[in-house]
């Protein structure tokens, strides 16, 4: 049903765990903006960890949970919204 829905699913159980494509298609839409409140669920890993073109289970996840009570943070991820794309905005 969509990354969308898999947000959703994991903010009604906090418990729970999603797995979304870390590479979607357009017809997903923003569905990271789900993620922005400071309650909501937050992308907690990428898996597989490490790539490697031979392994059966290459396809590129996030996992979905909620945050942790007393996180550690490595990385910051930012959700910014643009009212158009320019390829002069560095990626």
């Amino acid at each position: 049903q969509g990354p969308a829905a898999v947000v959703r699913a994991v903010a009604g159980w906090p418990t729970d765990l999603g797995l979304v494509r870390a590479i979607g298609v357009a017809a997903d839409g923003p569905w990271w903006r789900a993620l922005e409140a400071p309650d909501a669920p937050k992308i907690i890993a990428r898996l597989p960890f490490v790539d490697r073109d031979d392994h059966p289970a290459g396809t590129p996840v996030f996992v979905i949970a909620h945050p942790l009570a007393n996180p550690t943070t490595e990385v910051m991820l930012y959700s910014v919204v643009l009212d158009r794309w320019s390829d002069a905005i560095p990626m």
